[in-house]
C-alpha cells in the first residue's frame, strides 16, 4: 500500500540527498517509494504502525534510511544507526494495553 508523501517532507528528503535539481516523474516515484518503504521498515522495527512522522527525531532517522536506500546501502543501515534505531524503538514503544 502506497501512502501519500507530504510535499514538505519530500522536499526535505531531496535536500538531504543533495538533489537540488527538478526531479522527473520516475525519480519522484522512486523517492516516494523509498520513503514509504523506510516507514514500513522502521515501523516494523518498533513494532508500531502508528509512528508520529511529524516528530523531528523520527523524521531524521527516516531521512537517513532513505539516504542509505537511495544509494543501495540498506544492508549497512542497521550497523551504522544501531543506537538511533534503539532510541527510535524506545521512543515509539507500544505497550500491551496501548501506546504510552
Amino acid at each position: 500500500m502506497t501512502m501519500n508523501v507530504d510535499q514538505e517532507f519530500f522536499n526535505e528528503v531531496l535536500r538531504h540527498l543533495d538533489i537540488i535539481y527538478e526531479v522527473d516523474g520516475d525519480t519522484k516515484l522512486k523517492i516516494q517509494d523509498l520513503i514509504n518503504d523506510g516507514k514500513a521498515v522502521l515501523e516494523f522495527k518498533a513494532q508500531n504502525n502508528d509512528i508520529d512522522w511529524e516528530d523531528s527525531f523520527n523524521k531524521r532517522i527516516l531521512k537517513e534510511y532513505v539516504r542509505f536506500s537511495y544509494n543501495g546501502l540498506t544492508d549497512f543501515f542497521d550497523d551504522n544507526f544501531i543506537t538511533a534505531i534503539t532510541e527510535f524503538c524506545i521512543r515509539n514503544e507500544v505497550y500491551e494495553n496501548g501506546k504510552v
